[in-house]
């Protein structure tokens, strides 16, 4: 009797079952969310803990552990970029999709900016922006295909550290200083700073150098500067005006589908667009995400393996992160399968070293693969904007 006496005061009024459900327990609706998988905290938390180690490390070991891992490019990379691929695209397709196919991905479409016919993208390079911007310098030295950008409606854009060089090929378009000159002042003084602290840095450090530069062209187009302005006559004007027109890329945390961004309104939103579009998690700041126009978002590469480009834009590739045949652009320049002399594989490409020396040597070696290749980077960039 005892024990069933135990039994019937163990099951309770119903009052007692409702207040039960009102508290969540065991009788809680099945309408409530469930609690999330352990593998997402343990994912996390592993790539919180990568990241953190990462950021610790100085430049020179990670340079040093690139060269040892990296006699050749890796074999099997084209595999791992199309499982990688796949495994974005399940995971952000419907629940009733197990897998997804490649082809079957790219639903978002970048958009083209107002105002403008084509699109020249520079995609990501990481530690090889020395060598993407160099190579952007020799093609803006071509003045007859500076003039046919003019003509077409052309502006340049871009993806993470792409969207960097991007930046400094608007202002050299429309009368603001040189790539040579916002090389030497910002991205060699960017790389003093990573080497001389750490990666974790460099989100500071791109805020730093948009904000430099956003004053330094209202400066020059209002006449206050000390940097020359030689493009259209402008009147006082509170606002840049080519950044109306700059599309980048960033990823939405969480979906990791493309945010496309192609217009700021004042510097902070410029800012911080920029930053997003660059911004590593945990390696660039120890957080997940920023914020730029109201989303949570990140660097933008995630993101790119979703976007469609249209027939608009003209895809420069700098690094071989992204295998060709499965970046979805009809129009792609091949820069470091065709063009890029520069010694090192993919590892000591990656990495944002602080040697003044290589950056510089690595900003002329990309300007002296122009001028080799002249006749043939102008035929295939006119091809594309005369189509």
């Amino acid at each position: 009797m005892p024990a069933l006496q135990a039994v019937s005061d163990l099951s309770g009024p119903p009052v007692a079952m409702e207040s039960k459900r009102a508290a969540g327990g065991r009788g809680a609706s099945r309408h409530q969310p469930a609690p999330r998988p352990r593998w997402r905290f343990f994912a996390s938390a592993m790539l919180v803990g990568l990241g953190a180690l990462l950021a610790r490390l100085q430049p020179a070991p990670l340079l040093r552990a690139a060269r040892w891992l990296e006699p050749h490019e890796p074999p099997g990379l084209a595999l791992v970029a199309r499982l990688l691929v796949d495994a974005v695209g399940w995971y952000t397709s419907s629940p009733n999709s197990r897998w997804v196919s490649f082809p079957d991905v790219h639903a978002h479409t970048a958009p083209l900016p107002a105002g403008k016919r084509k699109v020249v993208f520079l995609g990501p390079s990481c530690g090889h922006i020395s060598y993407t911007m160099g190579f952007v310098a020799g093609m803006l030295e071509d003045a007859a295909l500076v003039d046919s950008m003019r003509a077409a409606d052309a502006v340049f854009g871009g993806v993470s550290s792409g969207a960097l060089a991007a930046m400094y090929a608007n202002a050299e378009m429309h009368g603001v200083g040189n790539i040579t000159f916002w090389h030497r002042r910002d991205m060699l003084q960017l790389g003093l700073n990573v080497d001389r602290y750490s990666p974790l840095v460099l989100g500071q450090e791109v805020e730093k150098v948009a904000r430099a530069y956003y004053t330094t062209c209202m400066e020059a187009i209002n006449g206050t500067g000390d940097v020359p302005y030689t493009g259209p006559s402008l009147e006082t004007t509170t606002s840049i005006p080519w950044l109306s027109a700059f599309p980048i890329v960033a990823t939405q945390a969480g979906t990791l589908r493309p945010h496309f961004l192609s217009s700021y309104d004042g510097e902070e939103q410029y800012v911080s667009s920029l930053v997003a579009s660059c911004f590593v998690p945990v390696i660039f700041g120890l957080w997940p995400w920023v914020i730029a126009q109201g989303r949570r978002v990140f660097d933008g590469y995630i993101g790119m393996w979703l976007a469609s480009f249209p027939s608009s834009y003209l895809f420069l590739s700098f690094l071989r992160t992204m295998p060709p045949d499965l970046l979805n652009a009809p129009n792609k320049l091949p820069v470091d399968a065709q063009f890029d002399t520069s010694e090192g594989g993919i590892f000591t490409k990656s990495w944002p070293f602080g040697d003044t020396e290589w950056n510089i040597e690595r900003f002329e070696t990309g300007k002296a693969d122009v001028r080799a290749n002249r006749g043939t980077i102008r035929a295939m960039i006119l091809d594309f904007l005369q189509s």
